[in-house]
Order: C-alpha cells, then sequence, then structure tokens
C-alpha cells in the first residue's frame, strides 16, 4: 500500500472503531467488537473492515448486525473523517487473530507436555531444547541459531550465479542490512534507496 492508501485506511480504522465504541442501536450487536485492519480497492471505492467479536458466541449474530449497519457505520464515519468520500464498507471476520491464538495455544500445550515429559525421564531431551540446554535461555544456543538464519538467508538471497559473499555486498532489502553499492549509496538502507 501507498502512504495515501496507508493513512486513509488508518484513519478509516479510527473512525470506525469510534462509531462502534459509542454503539449502535442494534440488539444482535453485542459484546466487544475490535477493527483489526482496514483492506482498501484499489480505486478507494470500497473497503473492508476486519474485525474480531469477543465473546466468540456473539460472533455470528454480531457479523449480521454489522453488516446490516454498514450504511449506518458509513455515514457516521463520513461525519468524523475528512475525505472527499467515504468508501463502502464491508464487514468480515479476521479469521488469522484466531489461527494465530490457536497456534499460541497448541505451543503452550506442547511446552506443557515438554516439560512434564522431562520431568518424568530426565534421558529424553523434549522439542525446543538442545543439549539439554533450553535454546530460550542459553546465548551460545542463540547465537548459533542466529548464524545458521544468517547463513540460509544468503544462500537463498544468492540466487543462482552469485556466491554468499555477493548477496552479502549488495544487502536484502528484506532483512533491512545496509549496502555497499559504492560510494553514492554508502551509509544508506537499501529500502530508503528504492
Amino acid at each position: 500500500m501507498g502512504v495515501t492508501r496507508d493513512k486513509m485506511a488508518a484513519q478509516l480504522r479510527r473512525a470506525i472503531q469510534a462509531v462502534l465504541d459509542r454503539g449502535l442501536h442494534d440488539p444482535r450487536i453485542g459484546g466487544m467488537v475490535t477493527v483489526n485492519r482496514i483492506d482498501l480497492s484499489p480505486d478507494f471505492a470500497n473497503a473492508t473492515v476486519l474485525v474480531t467479536v469477543m465473546p466468540e458466541d456473539r460472533r455470528d449474530l454480531t457479523l449480521h448486525g454489522l453488516r446490516s449497519a454498514e450504511a449506518h457505520v458509513r455515514s457516521q464515519v463520513s461525519r468524523r473523517a475528512e475525505f472527499r468520500r467515504v468508501p463502502a464498507l464491508h464487514f468480515r471476520l479476521d479469521t488469522v487473530r484466531r489461527r494465530e491464538a490457536d497456534v499460541l495455544a497448541a505451543i503452550a500445550r506442547a511446552r506443557a507436555e515438554d516439560e512434564a515429559r522431562a520431568g518424568a525421564s530426565p534421558e529424553i531431551a523434549p522439542a525446543g531444547f538442545v543439549g539439554g540446554a533450553a535454546a530460550e535461555g542459553d546465548p551460545d544456543v542463540l547465537a548459533a541459531f542466529d548464524q545458521f538464519v544468517d547463513a540460509a538467508g544468503d544462500a537463498a538471497a544468492a540466487g543462482p550465479g552469485m556466491d554468499q559473499d555477493d548477496a552479502a555486498s549488495r544487502g536484502d532489502a528484506a532483512s533491512g542490512r545496509w549496502t555497499n553499492n559504492g560510494d553514492r549509496d554508502q551509509g544508506r538502507r537499501e529500502d530508503e534507496a528504492s
């Protein structure tokens, strides 16, 4: 997204959240509704509003109420935001947050099982442990892991026909490393140069 699109999405998100926080007079809309993200169409005519609803049992009913109140929310947003034209709003559930919560819960369960296993039989090293030392607490393990990740990233960035030193010297915009492309770009990050 460009700067204008990012600014517009941020202003829309704040305005929509303010309207929802004031409350809508629809008995279907209950619980806590949070606007997570706004996806704008390229022509700024439509905006997909990704929301989460707590508690989970009110999710479907609240989403139905939000969809029926899209025009009302849009008119309220037009009074709050300083846009020439407010895009048409389309409410959708943000499933990414729920999947993230499920993954974190699965990780927590696996850790609890590993800790229970470690207490039962010390000769078995649980997952997440390297050489009997917790990867989270041992600085040597973390340093070795960082070196491995950096080497793998450099090898992937090198591509065919380049070695790792060539890839490291040109910099990597995704990692934000410094470029070394001569005096002209000296001291500038690659993502600033483009």
